[in-house]
């Protein structure tokens, strides 16, 4: 290939690169296209180095004419990062966006909320599975409502939401977009209502600011915190049919967990703690395990199991 062919080579190539740059960028200011373009372009960063290196090697051999199809190459990257970010088209019930629309704004970072939800339908059971990182995270149920309701407030890329219904059970995972290559720091809010009637399973794992849950209207048969947690505050129900399994595997700094006082309590301590406030509440000492004196382990109870290293953890009634 000659000099003066390689060169029209290179600039049809970054040629068209600015071109697109720049008709994403007007999109994005005109709101045709949504900012988590830029997002899914990093992510695709090793598929650009490869359209480089196809462009500089073909370009030596006897099939130097495939050089012309690198600016194609990259025209359809281009679309692929622009279709991803404008998210999955809902499957109705059991996935989908909302909506996803430029809300509130934080210093000079725009923020956009996105909302999911979706009928709990015949389902017998709910689980929760959330992995997330430097997020403000609060879980509270909705008594009046038979669905899931997920919202997340960012200033970051869209959030992956999945509803999947299996053996009778609606599985709901979570997952922050934190773990993306981004430069936007500011944290994440996410807020998650459930229904009261099923039996309800939750996972939380990762890193988190701050975990509010109230959990008082939920029939929770199981909450497991895995990872760090800076604050923690949840309300656990009264167990009326099945037992409440709490498990703390989480490092956290300050832990406050509230319980009904007639609620039959035990609480196993496998963690170095520093402070261990129980006044608020009735328990005895027996073989390392505290218990309340209406504890049975042949009827429903709240088990949990304190199981990292813990700063301070104060057990309160909720009443």
């Amino acid at each position: 290939m000659s000099d003066r062919i390689k060169g029209n080579v290179n600039n049809l190539l970054w040629g068209t690169a600015l071109i697109l740059l720049g008709l994403t960028a007007l999109g994005v200011n005109l709101g045709y296209i949504e900012s988590d373009v830029w997002g899914d372009l990093l992510e695709l960063w090793p598929v650009l180095l490869i359209i480089l290196g196809f462009n500089i090697i073909i370009k030596q051999t006897i099939f130097e004419g495939l050089a012309y199809l690198t600016p194609v190459l990259l025209i359809l990257t281009f679309a692929y990062a622009i279709y991803s970010s404008m998210g999955d088209m809902p499957s109705p019930p059991y996935r989908g966006i909302i909506r996803s629309e430029d809300r509130w704004h934080r210093g000079e970072q725009d923020q956009q909320i996105y909302s999911y939800e979706t009928e709990i339908g015949e389902a017998q059971e709910l689980i929760l599975v959330l992995d997330v990182a430097g997020v403000h995270l609060e879980v509270d149920s909705d008594e009046e409502s038979s669905s899931v309701r997920v919202e997340v407030k960012s200033a970051r890329w869209k959030p992956e939401i999945t509803f999947e219904k299996e053996d009778g059970a609606l599985r709901v995972v979570g997952n922050s977009s934190t773990f993306r290559l981004n430069f936007k720091r500011i944290k994440e809010e996410w807020m998650i209502k459930l229904p009261s009637q099923v039996k309800t399973i939750i996972e939380i794992n990762g890193a988190v600011d701050s975990l509010k849950a109230n959990l008082r209207e939920i029939n929770l048969t199981k909450l497991n915190v895995d990872g760090a947690v800076s604050t923690m505050d949840f309300w656990l129900p009264k167990p009326s049919k099945t037992n409440s399994e709490v498990v703390i595997a989480a490092a956290v700094t300050d832990l406050n967990i509230y319980v009904p006082s007639d609620a039959p309590l035990q609480v196993v301590t496998q963690a170095t703690i520093s402070t261990f406030d129980i006044s608020q509440v009735e328990l005895t000492k027996s073989n390392g395990v505290w218990r309340t004196i209406n504890f049975d382990e042949n009827t429903p109870h709240i088990n949990i199991s304190l199981e990292s290293a813990l700063s301070t953890v104060n057990i309160r009634s909720s009443d």
